[in-house]
């Protein structure tokens, strides 16, 4: 189901779509395979109205005085070890995850809706750091899977924020974000899911990073694996974790704020020795190389009321390396996706070591030492080998959440080899204890270091955002066109680019780059950015009709995503349907070498394509769906839906588009699901609506929807 939930409903399992694929996709980078059938019942999920108490409102929010509450859509999903709290419309927010054996919360908890922030954890964006956005506009569904898990997928746009709309705190973007929450039977972690899909026929920046809100307690420490730490301009290097005459991983009443330059763990977390609970975020670091440890000072008098800087530990995990780094590009049509698991580690003590399968701590003694292991779900026939130099020990059984296995060794000796093994030898974990994280090279920094400074045009390109020392658009497109040499290619390009996201047709600036565009594609008519570029902007002109000379550009731009796309537009404009199908199949499934960075003519700043970044063409599978829908390719077009709600279930226009065709491929029962769940989904956003009707103009008359502006 989709879109407004009755209050008090169940779901169990009511639809179908397989969560196998995506989550194949998401996972791989945890090296994660997709698990069997479940051997517990199927995870419960119950949809709910909740009202959030509201601080009182901050005159310059134009907030009306007289709000109390503020009531919503929540999805509670339910196992044998977690309840976790999903809510929607305030930014697809895990508000509370529960770990029921203990009754206790794995985040911080604040259900009051502030300026500055709820309790649990999410992924704000496009701005690094916001408030709470009520009533985003974001649609929801709830997917069941075959293995008996559940999953809520939220899907957020943030064209409707451009200009003086926008409430304080948040921002424009022409990215589209997909969010997933997952829960599966037996399983004591939590799967969350951040997806950036570009929609545009040219590469486009972001930054995205997660923030988790841990509970501040007296003797919590701090779980970072990094060798060295930095502030956010990469100014001076410091070890991890002392400094300053000071263990800054034994939070005390003093305040830190870090970045780790080296990663060199796949989790990050707190660990409550009280509780003997490690409170964990588990990410695959190649994904999200960013840390940051966020902690202010505590109020030093006892009468002062408390605050959420009293309250709070912050931990942020990120695409790039600090909030100042300008970050990285998508792919034309490309997908980023920032895979998470959320768990709590009990009954082992502080760990040292843990993967998406299984927790390690290794405690030292006088005359010996103990290697525990847990796993994150009940994994029956395992085996943990311990080795040192002059000693091996190991032991075999269960394991699982609540179950350790526990390896003492007679004489102390390290380094401590542990190999844990699962049923049939399957390997979850091998590693050297204890772990002590090294400085990184030099070199390593400074490539950092170059990547940020100076402000130049390709830093410009990348700023949608505004921050220290960072322009935002309009002002990068001024820059960039002051700043303009005649003949330098990779300016031209690079402005165009700027050009067309924030310019309107027939601006000054707009005719001087267009004229420079057809300086350098008289000079080489084979440059095929050129040839794109300069289509685009006179497909932009006749305000996203097709016209011949347009068409002349992008046929020699055929290689890149955006020629395909777009002469993909112009065949369907012009009724030729067995051109338009194939030109729009090899935009959705190829990657051509130069679109990522490789190839002849790659053009300048290709190499700051994100390395986890997929070749997507989202957008355009659901246009040649769209299509052959209108064609009445029914069944084709199913394939095709279903494969890319496989993908991505959050996408609210494959299910509109997958209604539509279920009922010509007559198949009425599933065409009224759909068709029901496509009503509340559109019901939801203004803006999917729009984006709809868009994709129909686009498949039915061959006009391009063009490129937003902020």
């Amino acid at each position: 189901m989709g879109g407004r939930g009755e209050e008090g409903e169940t779901v169990t399992g009511r639809i179908a779509f397989s969560t196998v694929g995506w989550l194949a996709v998401s996972l791989s980078a945890l090296g994660a395979a997709a698990p069997g059938p479940p051997q517990g019942p199927p995870v419960k999920a119950t949809v709910v109205k909740k009202a959030y108490p509201l601080t009182a409102p901050d005159a310059k929010d134009g907030a009306a005085a007289d709000v109390k509450t503020y009531t919503t859509d929540v999805i509670v999903l339910e196992n044998e070890y977690i309840r976790a709290t999903v809510v929607p419309a305030l930014e697809a927010r895990l508000a509370r995850v529960v770990f029921k054996k203990t009754d206790r919360d794995l985040f911080w908890v604040n259900d009051v809706v502030e300026p500055w922030s709820m309790g649990g954890t999410f992924f704000p964006f496009p701005l690094r750091e916001t408030g709470h956005a009520a009533d985003s506009g974001a649609t929801w569904r709830i997917v069941a899977g075959h293995d008996g898990s559940v999953t809520v997928a939220m899907d957020r746009r943030f064209v409707p924020l451009a200009g003086s709309v926008a409430p304080p705190r948040e921002r424009f973007s022409a990215l589209r974000m997909a969010t997933y929450v997952t829960l599966r039977p037996e399983s004591a972690a939590v799967e969350y899911v951040a997806r950036l899909d570009n929609p545009l026929p040219m590469r486009h920046g972001f930054r995205l990073w997660h923030m988790a809100q841990f509970p501040r307690q007296a003797g919590a420490t701090v779980l970072f694996p990094v060798g060295s730490v930095t502030d956010a301009p990469l100014g001076e290097v410091k070890p991890w974790p002392v400094f300053d005459d000071t263990d800054h991983s034994r939070l005390g009443a003093g305040a830190v704020s870090v970045f780790g330059t080296d990663m060199q763990g796949d989790w990050t977390g707190v660990y409550y020795p009280d509780a003997d609970a490690n409170h964990l975020v588990l990410k695959p670091r190649y994904t999200a190389p960013g840390a940051r440890l966020h902690v202010l000072k505590a109020r030093s008098s006892i009468t002062d009321e408390p605050t959420r800087a009293d309250r709070t530990i912050e931990i942020w995990n990120g695409s790039n390396p600090t909030f100042d780094h300008p970050g990285h590009y998508l792919q034309a049509f490309g997908t980023y996706i920032l895979p998470l698991r959320l768990t709590m580690v009990t009954g082992i003590g502080r760990i040292d070591w843990a993967n998406d399968a299984v927790a390690v701590s290794y405690a030292a003694q006088e005359t010996g030492a103990a290697v525990r292991v847990v796993s994150l779900r009940p994994r029956p026939g395992c085996r943990v080998m311990v080795r040192t130099q002059g000693e091996t020990a190991q032991t075999t059984g269960m394991l699982g959440p609540d179950t350790a296995l526990v390896v003492g060794l007679q004489k102390r000796a390290e380094p401590v080899l542990v190999t844990v093994m699962g049923a049939d030898d399957e390997e979850l974990a091998e590693v050297s204890l204890p772990q002590r994280p090294q400085p990184p090279p030099p070199e390593q920094v400074k490539a950092i270091v170059a990547e940020m400074k100076p402000w130049n045009w390709m830093a410009m390109e990348l700023a949608d955002w505004s921050g220290r020392g960072a322009p935002c658009l309009p002002d990068a497109a001024k820059t960039l066109f002051e700043n303009l040499a005649s003949h330098d290619v990779e300016a031209v390009l690079a402005a165009a680019r700027v050009v067309m996201r924030t310019e309107r047709p027939g601006s000054a600036r707009w005719q001087s780059i267009r004229s420079r565009l057809d300086f350098l594609v008289g000079r080489d008519r084979d440059h095929a950015y050129a040839q794109a570029y300069l289509g685009m902007m006179l497909a932009l002109e006749a305000r996203g009709r097709p016209t011949p000379a347009a068409a002349r550009h992008f046929t020699k731009a055929e290689r890149l995503p955006a020629g395909h796309y777009l002469t993909a537009l112009e065949a369907l404009a012009s009724g030729k349907m067995v051109q338009a199908t194939s030109h729009l199949r090899r935009c959705a499934s190829e990657a051509p070498p130069v679109a990522i960075g490789l190839g002849k003519r790659a053009i300048a700043g290709n190499e700051r394509l994100h390395p986890a970044a997929l070749p997507g063409g989202q957008w355009p599978a659901m246009l040649l769906a769209a299509a052959l829908v209108e064609l009445g390719q029914a069944r084709p077009a199913i394939v095709e839906l279903e494969r890319l709600l496989t993908v991505d279930p959050a996408r609210p226009e494959a299910v509109v588009l997958l209604a539509e065709a279920y009922a010509k491929a007559d198949q009425p029962a599933k065409a009224k699901a759909a068709r029901d769940e496509a009503v509340r989904l559109l019901g939801s956003s203004p803006q999917v609506k729009r984006d709809y009707e868009a994709l129909l103009r686009e498949a039915r008359l061959g006009e391009w929807t063009g490129i937003p502006r902020p």
